[in-house]
């Protein structure tokens, strides 16, 4: 079964940083996997409204999701 990073069930670790594009950038230079993003959450609640997200994976395969939250 393929899970998608927001299925339920889909196993991920969540890092927030203080500059997602600057982290994804290098990562990206760096021939890590790119899941997803970057997306900007909207809609999503108090907490999670204005966040950016992206998605790469880890050597074994699981997702790294990288949260930039917007200054409050």
């Amino acid at each position: 079964v393929h899970l998608r990073p927001f299925d339920p069930g889909h196993a991920h670790v969540g890092i927030q940083v203080a500059d997602r594009a600057s982290v994804f950038g290098r990562l990206s230079e760096a021939g890590v996997v790119i899941g997803t993003g970057p997306t900007t959450l909207t809609d999503a609640g108090p907490y999670w409204t204005g966040a950016t997200v992206a998605n790469v994976l880890d050597p074994g395969g699981i997702t790294v999701e990288l949260v930039q939250r917007p200054l409050r």
